[in-house]
């Protein structure tokens, strides 16, 4: 714990910290199975576009398209969130 955190803060960030989590998670569950791996293995195991194509046994435009189609999804999705908060 650092010094100037109180138990209230702590709990906060760890909640934010939950949501964020499960805001990530349902994104995540609307992608295609494929178009979630290929998220995967370049946001958590940051692999290169030819590791991720490589290990799934698909083609590097195949890889760009998913991280695309993705980016895009989520880009959206932020746009209605903020539309939604406003």
């Amino acid at each position: 714990i650092v010094d100037d955190q109180t138990p209230e803060t702590i709990y906060e960030e760890a909640l934010r910290s939950y949501r964020a989590r499960k805001r990530l998670h349902a994104f995540m569950r609307k992608l295609s199975p494929s178009a979630r791996k290929v998220l995967y293995l370049s946001s958590i195991y940051e692999l290169s576009q030819k590791e991720i194509a490589r290990r799934l046994g698909i083609s590097e435009n195949t890889v760009e398209q998913h991280l695309w189609q993705s980016r895009q999804k989520l880009v959206a999705r932020k746009a209605t969130s903020a539309r939604n908060i406003l």
